[in-house]
């Protein structure tokens, strides 16, 4: 009987320290077909599908995004993210530089942009690590202006490969119908599988685009500088804004996770005592016995 309770002890002891680190940590995910839900306000893909131009040299092989006519097959808003970057769902384009120009059809107000980038060293295929990614927004085509640059994820292995996921989240939502997402990288293959934009139909509440005074379809860099320049202020504002917004349910969710710990270990210290009274009770009665 002390042989099983002594067991039983140390099995509770083990247990009430232990229980909190089984939670299993949520891995960095990209589903370009599920929604996000933020602020509790759920927003839509509202890119899948949908047209879109490109810049960048075309890539002759399996993982191309230009068909025989000259025009984007599609890879990017699909809804297909790729496994890996020797999967076919890759679209990669050539160039130090390459932008997509996505067509929603209509205005849409627009809260996150997400997209993926790969990197393999042996392929000549540049870590995604130095690369930027911008967000430009338009409501006629011409005039683009930067909203912001997409935050990079942490590195996530993928069978050799170098995965980043870059995002961009708003503090307020904006209304537009075409969204440029433009990759900067420090290398020759531009090798992304998907661009994601989630959004609503729901307008109130979202600001417009900031004036700009370029008429070209180029990346954002042809707009005025000092339109541009107001555009990176309201951006660099929104992305801080963002960057607090999201760190605090992290901060409440570690200090949740502490408040946890300590109750479970409690909880143990208590089943201790406990179990160490009764033992001892137990144990004093079969001496007088």
């Amino acid at each position: 009987m002390r042989k099983f309770i002594i067991s039983a002890l140390i099995f509770v002891l083990v247990f009430s320290i232990a229980a909190p680190g089984f939670t299993a940590a949520a891995e960095d995910d990209f589903d370009a077909k599920t929604p996000v839900t933020i602020d509790g306000v759920k927003y839509e893909n509202v890119a899948l599908e949908k047209s879109y131009e490109r810049t960048g040299d075309v890539y002759d092989g399996k993982w191309t995004d230009t068909g025989t006519d000259g025009k984007p097959l599609g890879k990017m808003t699909d809804g297909v993210v790729a496994a890996n970057g020797n999967d076919e769902a890759i679209g990669c384009y050539k160039g130090g530089e390459t932008s997509v120009t996505i067509d929603l059809g209509q205005a849409y107000a627009i809260k996150q942009v997400t997209t993926d980038l790969y990197g393999f060293a042996e392929w000549g295929i540049p870590d995604p690590s130095v690369a930027e990614v911008t967000v430009s927004v338009s409501s006629d085509g011409k005039s683009f202006a930067k909203i912001g640059d997409a935050e990079k994820s942490d590195e996530i292995p993928k069978e050799g490969w170098k995965l980043r996921l870059f995002t961009l989240t708003l503090d307020q939502t904006v209304a537009a119908r075409y969204v440029r997402v433009t990759y900067k990288i420090q290398g020759t293959f531009c090798w992304t599988s998907e661009v994601a934009v989630f959004g609503s139909e729901d307008l109130s509440g979202s600001s417009q685009p900031p004036e700009t005074s370029s008429e070209s379809s180029q990346p954002a860099e042809s707009s005025a500088a000092s339109s541009q320049s107001a555009a990176q202020s309201k951006a660099s504002t929104s992305s801080t804004a963002s960057a607090k917004e999201s760190s605090a349910p992290a901060d409440s969710e570690e200090q949740a996770e502490e408040s946890l710990t300590w109750l479970y270990i409690l909880i143990g210290v208590v089943v201790v005592v406990v179990a160490v009274g009764i033992a001892v009770v137990v144990a004093n009665k079969k001496k007088k016995e």
